[in-house]
């Protein structure tokens, strides 16, 4: 299995540029995601375990609406999103908020799907904040 289907065509996980690429799809900057990263992604879907959980993970994620889910967590949650996130648009936010009783949002502009990795300061300054907020 040496290509993955996929909304724009197949995913093919043994060529490295296309990966790049494809990682960087994700960031609002394209030119974010370091060589590292890419290196350590390319190197993981070499394994089919690793690309089949994958597939399974993401088939069960789109299946599987979350809005049944969330009303019942009872408990402080942080919810931190990229408003330029093209793998769970910005307007499916405030929707998880509704649903989640004690969900605070923040919303980071000129960021795409990993806030960790693309504006991680800004994204520990509202874990930090919100880990006081709980006594934590």
């Amino acid at each position: 299995m040496s290509n993955i289907p996929l909304a724009k065509g197949y995913f093919k996980r043994k060529n490295y540029e296309f990966l790049k690429e494809a990682t960087a799809d994700i960031f609002f900057d394209r030119s974010t995601p370091p060589d590292q990263m890419v290196r350590d992604v390319f190197n993981a879907i070499q394994s089919t375990e690793v690309v089949l959980r994958s597939i399974r993970f993401t088939k069960s994620a789109t299946r599987q609406r979350m809005n049944k889910e969330l009303p019942g967590i009872h408990t402080p949650a942080l919810l931190i999103w990229g408003k330029q996130d093209p793998i769970t648009p910005v307007e499916v936010a405030p929707q998880f908020q509704q649903l989640m009783p004690d969900a605070e949002l923040h919303i980071i502009n000129n960021c795409g799907h990993v806030p960790t990795q693309e504006k991680p300061y800004q994204f520990l300054e509202y874990f930090f904040d919100f880990m006081k907020k709980i006594n934590y």
